[in-house]
């Protein structure tokens, strides 16, 4: 796929990324209800507390403790300068939620799953400035026949974590950001011989694949949806008030989304999906994929870095264990 590369210096102003996370004290009103009765006037005193803030717009970006300290977002490009072999990489960048969320994105190259299917191979670099998060590297991959992303943002294990403390000087973010590369590269690594794998076993049928779609519903909905769906309902027994109503809401919701699952198995990428994967594992897992990305359920950095990325590292994980 031929994507525009900048250096990460560059990608900071291309992505809009050039401003700094500042932080100062947070205060509260300090009320005196003697004052109130005679018609005094409030005053404010410190929390003891600190709240980031957009050196550009001035914006409140969250709540954080003394402790904190910011890791800006050239601190980051600075680093991914300095740890990647070639600096010239970055394809993408932005921000969440008014700069709580920012965040690149490094072409690492390409892969063919099953010699066929071309996949990009990404390193993503994010970071919250709002106090809930710290710098994560972890691996992406990107799927050129559909565009369906495979993120494993939200696993501790494939993800390197560096906080926002004062311990993080410039050589020591640099030297992790490193060995978060080379992890990443690692799970890549992986994640291509699973997918080949997948790829390869075309000997499932049609019970494996109801199967299959049914439970990748259920790893993506609520756990009262999933408790509804599975405890069911028999006829004759009382259940609360309004019980039945919501398991069978529960489970309209679930027979729409295995047969958009299974429509997206069915139209094979629009017909572009090569002869020699159709009807394997690595199929069944990009329809379910499919549904997860663009099934409309999910926002933008849901499915980057939230809750759907996780679903669908689970999806890739049950495509190789579930048996029937």
């Amino acid at each position: 796929m031929d994507q525009a590369k900048y250096t990460p210096t560059e990608s900071i102003q291309r992505f809009g990324l050039d401003w700094e996370t500042h932080v100062r004290p947070l205060y509260r009103g300090k009320v005196h209800w003697r004052n109130i009765c005679v018609g005094g006037e409030f005053g404010y005193e410190p929390t003891g507390d600190l709240e980031t803030y957009n050196s550009s717009t001035g914006d409140r970006l969250g709540i954080v403790s003394s402790k904190y300290q910011p890791i800006h977002n050239k601190d980051v490009a600075e680093a991914i300068t300095e740890a990647l072999p070639n600096p010239r990489c970055i394809v993408a960048g932005g921000s969440y939620r008014n700069g709580k969320r920012a965040w690149l994105q490094a072409d690492l190259g390409g892969m063919s799953i099953g010699g066929v299917d071309p996949i990009q191979r990404y390193a993503l670099f994010y970071t919250d400035h709002d106090g809930t998060g710290s710098l994560k590297v972890c691996p992406a991959t990107f799927r050129l026949f559909c565009g369906n992303q495979l993120n494993a943002a939200t696993r501790d294990h494939t993800s390197v974590s560096i906080r926002h403390t004062s311990g993080n000087d410039r050589h020591t973010m640099i030297d992790r950001v490193h060995a978060a590369i080379l992890g990443t590269a690692q799970w890549l690594d992986q994640f291509e011989t699973l997918a080949s794998k997948l790829a390869d076993d075309a000997a499932i049928d049609g019970t494996w694949l109801g199967k299959y779609f049914q439970r990748a519903y259920l790893e993506t909905c609520s756990k009262e949806t999933r408790g509804l769906i599975l405890n069911g309902w028999q006829e004759g027994t009382e259940y609360p008030a309004g019980y039945i109503e919501r398991a069978e809401r529960a489970a309209n919701r679930a027979a729409r989304a295995v047969a958009d699952m299974a429509e997206n198995y069915a139209d094979c990428d629009g017909g572009r999906m090569p002869e020699s994967v159709r009807g394997s594992r690595w199929h069944a897992f990009n329809a379910a994929t499919e549904w997860i990305d663009h099934s409309g359920r999910h926002g933008a950095e849901s499915v980057q870095l939230g809750n759907a990325a996780a679903h669908k590292v689970e999806l890739l994980n049950l495509s190789d264990h579930l048996r029937v």
